[in-house]
């Protein structure tokens, strides 16, 4: 035996050691300066799991740590130790018998006998930390359960603040993604709108037959770069259809997917190609699925029971959000129409009320030129009126066009082969290339007629291709060449009977002054000079066979 050995020795009896060393919280090693382990206590043996005659020529470093423990390290805290200053660090120790790694907390204080100032010892307490550690990691994990619960409220109710104030549905979807995106660090979030569109199978339809919609679940708000590819591409997927959104929809069901690779109900994407769990939740209001929300992280088994049932709390809520703000969106558009129908209602009237006013053809063509022009919102507006029972064009008016434009409108009835079939044939026709000039933009060709008796025709358009005709244009420009054409057909019967009583009034007063002669020869000088002069005509003659 050593004489270290001899001077514990000479401190107390073996049994009384033991029993002081068996007092110590921990496991208890007895090492020389060297490092050498002297003597262990009961909880040492225990807590590595071998015998006083095994543990004591081992190493703490070397056979009692784990091999990923830097010996540097250890060696820097012994030697600060030997000089004197107590260490306490944490350390990964190794059951030699097992190979079985667990953390503990070291203490390495030095001993100096007063009996003998050249005896010192290094005290060795060491502590097993894994349930201090296991209670650490769990507290540690419900503090983070707990951060995410709070964060997923604060989003809940930062979309709900949001679904209050915002009525404009692109909008508040656009507003909800990004939140829910940003909160949570997803990988990608997308929300989808359920849309009736015409089926994606279907063939040319042939005359009669009425198109086939189906309902599809229309991407309207995505997150990154991959949403804004998504979106330009109008990305949808069929409700019912082979995708984890279309299940959703269909089923009023969330669908998981912890990990996307075994999921058998799923659009593989590829404009997500790091999506390793996804979650596609309903977005259900008053029993209609409205559409759904996809959630999508790069980490699998992303989600917790937790995350499900708040993150569907918050879809039913951004479901009765888009409910109400595309209910005030159809009051306000309802309201907006309204107006609008009474404006055009008065312009009508106003329109009617100038047309009574007056028997004058072209001052009614002005009127409706410059009143259904200013209604319609078209760029031009032209109407050619023709003689009656002919083609010769009889009267062209126009705003929005040039002098140059209107003449080439007196022979546009001969020269433009869709003015004349529209002539003809009764039909309204729209597209491009039917105005005075093929180049410019849409344009829209009505006929003027009463019965099957046509009076012209009135052609409107736009410079810009661009700038679309809409139907609600052809239908109210309609609506003032009905209330014009009557206008136009009394004028053409007024100017008539003023003809008929013209000509009547003529021949009375002609034949007043042939019958106050009596010879011939006056009968018909009087007869050829008021003939003359009822027609504008400096010369006439009458010869007798």
């Amino acid at each position: 035996m050593t004489s270290t050995t001899s001077t514990l020795d000479n401190l107390a009896t073996a049994e009384n050691r033991q029993a002081l060393l068996n007092g110590v919280a921990g496991a208890v090693f007895i090492h020389d300066l060297k490092g050498q382990i002297l003597e262990v206590n009961e909880q040492a043996r225990h807590l590595y799991g071998m015998s006083d005659a095994e543990i004591t020529p081992m190493s703490l470093l070397t056979d009692l740590s784990s091999e990923s423990c830097s010996p540097t390290m250890f060696e820097t805290y012994w030697q600060q130790a030997v000089a004197g200053q107590p260490q306490l660090f944490e350390w990964q120790a190794r059951r030699p018998a097992t190979g079985q790694i667990f953390e503990v907390e070291i203490h390495l204080k030095k001993i100096q006998l007063p009996a003998n100032e050249s005896e010192a010892f290094i005290v060795t307490n060491v502590r097993d930390i894994n349930i201090r550690k296991q209670a650490e990691q769990e507290r540690n994990r419900l503090l983070a359960e707990a951060e995410r619960r709070a964060v997923l409220l604060q989003t809940a109710s930062e979309i709900g603040r949001a679904a209050s104030m915002i009525l404009d549905v692109p909008e508040l979807i656009e507003t909800a993604v990004n939140l829910i995106r940003d909160r949570f660090d997803f990988y990608y979030v997308g929300l989808f709108l359920v849309e009736l569109l015409p089926t994606s199978e279907q063939a040319t339809l042939s005359q009669g037959e009425r198109e086939v919609m189906e309902e599809w679940a229309v991407l309207k708000a995505g997150t990154g770069k991959a949403g804004k590819v998504q979106l330009a591409r109008q990305h949808k997927l069929a409700v019912g259809g082979s995708s984890m959104i279309g299940w959703s929809v269909a089923n009023h069901l969330a669908r998981i997917a912890l990990d996307v690779g075994e999921e058998a109900v799923r659009f593989k994407n590829p404009d997500l190609p790091l999506t390793r769990s996804e979650m596609a939740l309903p977005l259900v209001s008053r029993d209609e699925a409205l559409g759904a929300l996809t959630v999508q992280s790069t980490l699998e088994s992303a989600f917790s029971p937790e995350d499900i049932t708040l993150l569907q709390t918050m879809a039913d809520q951004l479901a009765n959000a888009i409910k109400n703000a595309q209910l005030f969106e159809r009051v306000a558009q309802a309201q907006q129409e309204a107006e609008q129908r009474l404006q055009e209602m008065q312009a009508l009237q106003s329109f009617s009320q100038a047309l009574a006013a007056t028997l004058d053809l072209a001052e009614i063509i002005e009127i409706f030129c410059h009143r259904s022009q200013q209604q319609t919102d078209f760029g031009y507006l032209l109407v050619v009126l023709v003689q009656n029972g002919t083609e010769r064009v009889e009267l062209v008016h126009g705003v929005g066009l040039t002098t140059e434009e209107l003449s080439m409108a007196q022979t546009g009835l001969s020269q433009i082969h869709a003015w004349r079939r529209v002539f003809h044939n009764g039909q309204t026709e729209h597209g491009a290339g039917l105005g005075l000039n093929e180049n410019e933009g849409m344009a829209v060709i009505t006929p003027i007629g009463v019965g099957k008796r046509p009076l012209g025709l009135v052609v409107a358009g736009n410079r810009s291709h661009e700038t679309q005709i809409q139907p609600e244009q052809i239908k109210l420009l309609r609506t003032f060449i009905d209330q014009a054409t009557l206008a136009i057909d009394n004028a053409g019967r007024y100017a008539a009977s003023q003809r008929v009583a013209r000509r009547e009034a003529l021949l009375k007063e002609i034949t007043t002054k042939v019958r106050a002669s009596t010879e011939v020869e006056t009968i018909l000088q009087t007869t050829v000079q008021e003939v003359s002069r009822a027609i504008g005509q400096g010369r006439a003659f009458i010869q007798l066979g």
